[in-house]
This record gives C-alpha cells, structure tokens and sequence, in this order.
C-alpha cells in the first residue's frame, strides 16, 4: 500500500445536483487558499471539458460529474493527491418513526435500525410521534 504525505491543505472539489453530491477529497499546498483553488479549477475547465469529451463512450453522457472526474485528475499535475478518507455513513429518514420499523431488510436504514437497542429504538419512535404538530 503506498503512503500518502497528507501534510498538506484539505481541499474538496466536488459535483453537486440538487441532492446529489459527489466530494472529491485532495490534500494540496498549505500555501493555496480557498480563491487560489478556486482560480486553480477555473483554469482547468475547458481542459477537464475536453478530457471528458475524449475519454466518453459513444453511447454515454457527458456531464459535470465526468467533468469534475477529470479536473481532479488534472489537479495532480498542481500539487494536489486525491486522497480517499475511511467513511462510515449512517443513512436513513430525518426522523424515526413506525414507518421505519416496517422497512425491508434490503432498504439501506434498515442496518442502522437493527444496531439500535429496541427499548432505546421505541422510545426514539415514542418521543418523535408524541410531538405537538
């Protein structure tokens, strides 16, 4: 396994869509500020556009994800390694409730559910449907 220096700025380049988003994590020069990666990524628009558009299918769509994609990688010729942080992700409805308890084994909350204690689990659901509305 090769061993990143991460000493270094955090930086995050990223694609995002309404709901959807897509970080991309770097660590880069301490000296670059957050205007400096701004101008950093502007420079390299038109060339991520261009490697996006050579390196497509005949048969995909080209968009700002694969856009981003590229420029991330572009950004190794400026100092900056694309690093991949270890994540845990807990994923599942703003608010627990009875609804939650009937999901299917398969949906992606269903996991976190299971680990919670079911006393704590139903008073969670009790404190959450006893709300004045």
């Amino acid at each position: 396994m090769d061993v990143i220096d991460q000493s270094g700025a955090f930086f995050i380049l990223a694609y995002e869509w309404y709901d959807e988003n897509i970080p991309i994590f770097l660590i880069g020069p301490e000296d670059v500020t957050e205007n400096d990666f701004k101008g950093i990524t502007q420079e390299l628009l038109n060339v991520s556009a261009q490697k996006a558009l050579e390196n497509s299918k005949k048969d995909s769509y080209i968009g700002w994800e694969q856009i981003v994609i590229e420029m991330s990688k572009l950004l190794s010729n400026k100092g900056f390694t694309v690093i991949k942080p270890k994540r845990v992700a807990y994923w599942g409805s703003c608010i627990i409730d009875e609804q939650d308890l009937s999901t299917e084994g398969d949906a992606p909350d269903h996991y976190n559910l299971e680990c919670i204690d079911d006393d704590i689990l139903k008073e969670i659901i009790k404190h959450n449907t006893t709300k004045d509305n």
